[in-house]
């Protein structure tokens, strides 16, 4: 294969884990929870509630739109695909939904998938201080 076709096949790649990763921030709505880790945020994925205006308001990556308590909370845990640490300036991504894809679909590393997401999350959001991780399970 000529290095041209080589690098079409990784740009194709690259935009299309671009737009998935955009994706998800873009369906997400953010939560905290009532008196625990208040230096968090979550990031819950879902597409149908964040196209309802009147419950996104002005929520484009800043506004927190609830405050949970655990019993909330639980009913959402399994959406949550992000996590935003607001102490630490770090935004944890979700590995076995997220991550794992960039790992399986580009056969990228660990450094190179920090460098990317980071990259489109400084780029796409007023996270511009944040370096993303990778995360399992809360």
């Amino acid at each position: 294969m000529k290095y041209l076709e080589l690098f079409e096949i990784y740009t194709n790649k690259e935009q299309e884990s671009k737009e998935f990763f955009l994706e998800k921030l873009d369906n997400c709505y953010q939560v905290t929870r009532e008196n625990k880790f208040p230096e968090w945020v979550y990031w819950v994925y879902d597409p149908e509630k964040v196209k309802d205006k009147a419950f996104t308001r002005s929520s484009k990556f800043g506004l927190v739109n609830s405050v949970l308590n655990d019993e909330e909370f639980n009913e959402i845990k399994e959406q949550v695909i992000f996590w935003q640490d607001l102490k630490n300036k770090y935004f944890y991504v979700d590995y076995d939904k997220i991550w794992s894809v960039f790992k399986s679909k580009l056969g990228l590393n660990y450094q190179e998938i920090k460098d990317l997401t980071t990259g489109w999350l400084n780029e796409h959001t007023k996270l511009k201080e944040y370096i993303c991780l990778e995360k399992g399970w809360l």
